[in-house]
């Protein structure tokens, strides 16, 4: 009763309540401090019942325990998850479901596999989501608070420069790469890097780059839960590409041609270290790009959205203003979505007449007499209608009405275009054009031969696994190759279940990897952050020093036996500093 009435004298009488745009963390370690616990053992089990979960800078657990404990006097557990973690940043374009998972996830005892889910671990942006704090800001709330704190709106990936006072972020050397995993703390200068990632930017459109992403990334965060539609978002980039002059005639996406500026635009980016996965390449550019202009499988990690949108757009109130517009009345569709509705695209420059035109064909005007009406041509006159749903009556020419009956009937059932022009007698260009002014009949021809590939798809895959019952899935998979790709893009429930039974073979880890090349690598970059603390009059008394400051070492630790110039170069920086801990030994 003494202890929950301590809580109900700090949360309730004032002593401790949100600062502006205060994170949950930042009033735990306030709680820390003020609550004089010697141990954030003890802290985490006050606030959060257990003595390490809860701690979690970044998407905290056991948030209902916390509520509880707290007695509601700092909000529901709704409002601290939505207003006070990072968990909104990768909400935007979730489900329900989704959403709901996640947020049971951090109010119940532990928030599980919730980054996986998410899409952060497999994403290539780091996951550890470091403390960022800005030097004005913490001068500014030491004089009104008399404490710094850490802010919500600098935490949110991407953001590497204060909206407020345009200064950059430092990081925090706590909290991140294991060090102080469970550690409460605040921003001070003595817990942050003194170099901040864009000191090596030179130009100004970099950085005007970086300070736009940090606005678009705080923009994304205050979204609504699964308040973007996957399907808009799509038709808005599409239609920007289309303005830019990125599509052609036909309205196909020159992809090539987006993956190579886009890959030169963000190339400078990639030396802040939390955007070392963006391309490096035109190639990786291609395969970045590609799969933001497809409808998604899986969730897609925020930045790879924002980083893209600041490209085409420039800035996030551009971009946004074009989503809204967006809506219905985009009919173009990005061609290299994978989807079976084809439709026909139209321009900016021809809006107007497309409009004009159905207005016309839908009051009783004739095909060719609307075409001239409108400037253009009878056959595209024939598609907008068919896309609209017009039936149009045409003057029967060459292709009788049995002739038409055969060839729509073929149509319908996803027969090849060629052979049905063979067949009739009539040129492939008259099958095409039944095919694009008949009503419903393009659509009936996709669903045919998607239904047609998908049978020879499982067709063969069955065939494949009943003849080879003692191979492994990747051996099946090189003996049809094309049947396992085609399922994989389009069939993927059906392939996963028919692969459960399948024995997987057992192999290595990293059979592929160049261990001379990561070894030379690593051990070149050791040596470069230890020079760079050294110049700076740090001394490197323990393993955690160098991997603080580069966090791609942390995971080859336990791989040691294999990078034999990593560990030299690690041994001699040990060596140097004089003060080894034996606390904290190399792992071999």
């Amino acid at each position: 009763m003494r202890h929950s009435a301590c809580q109900a004298a700090l949360f309730g009488g004032g002593l401790l309540d949100w600062y502006p745009d205060e994170t949950l963390f930042s009033l735990a370690s306030r709680y820390h401090v003020v609550s004089g616990n010697l141990s954030a053992a003890a802290t985490c089990m006050r606030l959060f019942g257990h003595p390490q979960r809860g701690s979690q800078h970044d998407l905290p657990g056991r948030i209902d325990e916390f509520v509880r404990r707290t007695g509601s006097l700092l909000g529901a557990a709704h409002e601290i998850i939505d207003e006070r973690t990072l968990l909104p940043f990768y909400l935007p374009l979730r489900t329900e479901e989704e959403v709901n998972s996640a947020r049971s996830s951090m109010r119940g005892d532990s928030i599980g596999s919730l980054k996986y889910r998410l899409g952060i671990l497999t994403s290539r942006f780091r996951a550890h989501h470091p403390l960022k704090a800005c030097p004005d800001c913490m001068a500014e709330d030491r004089e009104q608070y008399q404490v710094t704190y850490w802010h919500l709106s600098h935490q949110y990936p991407g953001v590497w420069i204060c909206p407020v006072h345009n200064a950059w972020l430092l990081e925090a050397t706590e909290k991140a790469n294991g060090v102080g995993r469970f550690l409460w703390c605040l921003p001070s200068n003595d817990k942050l890097d003194e170099t901040f990632p864009g000191q090596h930017l030179e130009s100004a459109n970099t950085i005007d780059y970086v300070r736009a992403l940090a606005h678009a990334a705080q923009a994304w965060a205050a979204l609504p839960p699964a308040s973007i539609d996957a399907r808009r978002l799509l038709d808005t980039y599409s239609h920007a590409l289309g303005r830019c002059g990125f599509r052609s005639a036909s309205g196909r996406i020159r992809l090539e041609g987006v993956a190579r500026a886009y890959a030169q635009a963000v190339e400078s980016l990639r030396m802040i270290p939390e955007l070392t996965a963006l391309p490096s390449s035109e190639h990786e550019s291609k395969e970045q790009v590609g799969r933001l202009l497809r409808m998604p499988r899986t969730g897609t990690h925020p930045l790879r959205h924002l980083t893209f949108i600041v490209w085409l757009f420039g800035s996030w109130a551009a971009f946004w203003d074009a989503y809204c517009r967006a809506g219905e009345s985009i009919s173009g569709r990005p061609v290299l979505q994978e989807s079976r509705t084809i439709q026909v695209v139209v321009d900016d420059d021809n809006r107007s007449r497309h409009e004009d035109a159905l207005n016309l064909l839908a009051g009783g005007y004739a095909l060719s007499h609307t075409a001239k009406i409108v400037g253009m041509d009878v056959t595209t006159m024939m598609a907008w209608a068919a896309q609209a749903g017009l039936q149009i009556k045409r003057r029967p020419k060459t292709l009788t009405s049995d002739v038409k009956k055969r060839l729509v009937d073929g149509l319908r059932r996803g027969e090849d275009k060629a052979q049905l022009a063979t067949l009739c007698g009539v040129s492939l260009v008259t099958v095409t054009r039944t095919l694009r002014t008949e009503t419903g009949l393009q659509q009936a021809w996709h669903d045919a031969r998607y239904q047609a590939a998908r049978e020879r798809a499982r067709a063969a895959w069955r065939a494949a696994t009943e003849e080879n019952p003692s191979l492994g899935i990747k051996a099946i998979r090189l003996l049809e190759p094309a049947a396992y790709a085609w399922l994989y893009r389009n069939d993927r429930d059906w392939l996963n279940a028919q692969t459960c039974d399948i024995p997987r073979r057992v192999r290595g880890n990293n059979a592929k990897v160049d261990w001379s090349a990561r070894d030379s690598s690593l051990a070149d970059a050791v040596r470069r952050v230890c020079l760079d603390l050294a110049n700076r009059g740090c001394k490197i008394s323990t393993i955690q020093h160098i991997y603080q400051h580069l966090p791609e070492l942390r995971p080859k630790l336990s791989k040691l036996e294999r990078l034999p110039l990593t560990r030299q170069a690690i041994e001699t920086a040990l060596r140097r500093g004089k003060r080894f801990s034996s606390s904290h030994p190399l792992p071999f």
